[in-house]
């Protein structure tokens, strides 16, 4: 089993023990290779539920003396919409609804705005390093490696590749100033997906042809 397949199934095993917050960053941070600040940044006004598609416009940092600054991406191209997978949107619905029995219960008290993911103990806006931080104790809670959280985004790209998406549609995904860059980081990976899609063809070429039953 490939070791992104297998890192897979060993995430989705772990994030099952998860609060719904914390296992929709991770399955969006899979499906669609978003950064920390790309995640935090999210409002709902970003998610279009109808097209399964979410809009990246904005990314957050957090600036010591300035608390959390809300920017605009760092190249053009890092502006992009991105489609959903399915069962994503699904988590995406559930954790809506558990956000809004949050915000009632903070009344006037909220100070999460529109944003996605907020503070349960504060109602606040979450910083990037929160989730660096809940994502050093999900591994070791859950037995798993040690890894960044930005290699997630790798682990995108990686699924995407074994599953023979082009690299433009990669790239376009993750957001890189263009396809060259997703060349010098996954070309190798690429590579190796081209040679198995030659031999998985030449297995179809070169396999003889099945006799055909005698009849009865």
């Amino acid at each position: 089993m490939p070791s992104s397949v297998r890192a897979l199934y060993l995430f989705r095993a772990a994030s099952e023990k998860e609060p719904i917050k914390y296992k929709l960053v991770l399955w969006l941070a899979i499906s669609t290779g978003l950064r920390r600040g790309e995640l935090t940044a999210l409002e709902w006004t970003d998610i279009d539920f109808e097209r399964a598609k979410v809009f990246i416009n904005k990314t957050t940092m957090h600036v010591p003396g300035h608390g959390l600054i809300t920017t605009t991406p760092k190249t053009p191209n890092s502006s992009r919409n991105i489609t959903i997978p399915a069962s994503v949107m699904t988590l995406l619905r559930q954790y809506k609804t558990e956000q809004a029995k949050l915000r009632l219960a903070f009344g006037s008290r909220w100070g999460g705005g529109e944003k996605l993911f907020t503070s349960d103990r504060s109602g606040l806006p979450m910083y990037p390093s929160n989730i660096r931080a809940w994502f050093c104790k999900f591994l070791k809670r859950h037995n798993l490696p040690s890894i960044r959280f930005h290699d997630l985004r790798h682990l995108s790209a990686t699924l995407l590749i074994a599953q023979g998406v082009h690299a433009k549609a990669i790239s376009a995904r993750l957001g890189h100033s263009n396809i060259g860059v997703t060349m010098d980081i996954y070309g190798h990976l690429l590579q190796s997906a081209d040679q198995g899609a030659a031999d998985a063809m030449d297995q179809v070429l070169t396999k003889p042809k099945e006799k055909k039953k005698e009849r009865a």
